[in-house]
């Protein structure tokens, strides 16, 4: 009987300190995995190769292309704000390039700041133009920061 309870307790007492490793773990991962922050990237395309990439796009200046297997993915444009998206992808649609929206994860802070100051700069303006190029220092800061990982 004594033999029992000993094992009962010393069960309960296991599963205790079990329990409570795995719950901290978790949360780590939790808190870890809540660092991303969701982006809308406007994609222009995907290409199977690089010579239709470069004969497709001549005439886009600012771009970032990301290499994932054997797919080249073409991006014009990043920002936090659906609405920025929607705005931008007007200004492409008028110059005849097509694009549509993506949302990809990301977990830097340096490029969270920098878009959410860039992000703010294009609210306050309605110059294409300016627009593009708010734009380019975004798609350059995105190589920077994060093509270098």
């Amino acid at each position: 009987m004594k033999k029992t309870i000993l094992i009962g307790m010393l069960s309960v007492s296991l599963g205790f300190f079990l329990g409570n490793i795995f719950m901290s773990e978790k949360s780590i991962l939790k808190k870890n995995w809540n660092k991303q922050e969701k982006y809308y990237f406007i994609q222009e395309g995907i290409y199977s190769s690089y010579d239709n990439l470069k004969n497709n796009l001549i005439s886009i200046k600012q771009k970032v292309i990301d290499k994932k297997k054997d797919k080249y993915y073409v991006y014009v444009g990043i920002t936090k704000d659906k609405k920025l998206a929607s705005k931008i992808q007007e200004i492409y649609q008028k110059r005849g390039i097509n694009s549509h929206t993506v949302e990809k994860y990301l977990d830097s802070e340096e490029f969270l700041q920098n878009v959410l100051q860039f992000d703010n700069l294009i609210k306050n303006t309605e110059e294409e133009e300016d627009i593009l190029t708010i734009e380019s220092v975004v798609l350059a800061n995105y190589e920077e920061i994060l093509k270098k990982e």
